[in-house]
């Protein structure tokens, strides 16, 4: 799902969680937290642009790191055309950052997932790979400040989306 509103089966008391395979976008006065869970392979990719305006603007894909899987890299490429477009020449600060417990593990032998991966950071954002911070978690969260963390208390009782 690229969508900067989530569906309502995605929001529990204020959280939205990112399933496997999606991105999703808040702009600007959002007060909806961001979070996915379950990372192993799997990467969570959360990026945060604020703006001169004082926004700020989030994404947080749940990327699918297994070849069969390709969509997630065309949802994460389309979300991030998308909050490119909508802060255009109006940038700050970007920051990103790669939340998986299993992938980029072998700097000196990645895999053709993980450069794909830089790859599309790399494009869409302009951004030196070497400034993206790298988390070895199993979950991710950004808050509506834009702060990103992996140590947060996950709520066990909330309803997860059924798809």
């Amino acid at each position: 799902m690229t969508d900067s509103e989530p569906t309502n089966s995605n929001i529990d008391n204020n959280i939205i969680n990112v399933d496997m395979g999606e991105c999703i976008i808040l702009d600007g006065e959002s007060q909806a937290y961001l979070e996915t869970d379950g990372l192993g392979p799997c990467v969570g990719v959360a990026i945060v642009v604020k703006t001169i305006d004082g926004k700020v603007h989030r994404l947080l894909g749940h990327i699918v790191m297994e070849e069969e899987e390709a969509y997630s890299f065309e949802e994460l490429k389309a979300c991030s055309k998308k909050i490119k477009d909508n802060t255009k020449n109006k940038v700050k600060d970007i920051a990103i950052s790669f939340t998986t417990s299993q992938s980029y593990r072998n700097f000196s032998n990645l895999t053709e997932d993980e450069v794909k991966l830089f790859r599309i950071i790399r494009r869409e954002f302009n951004y030196n790979i070497r400034n993206i911070k790298f988390y070895y978690q199993q979950q991710v969260q950004i808050s509506p400040d834009g702060s990103i963390s992996n140590n947060f208390e996950k709520n066990e009782n909330k309803q997860r989306s059924m798809r």
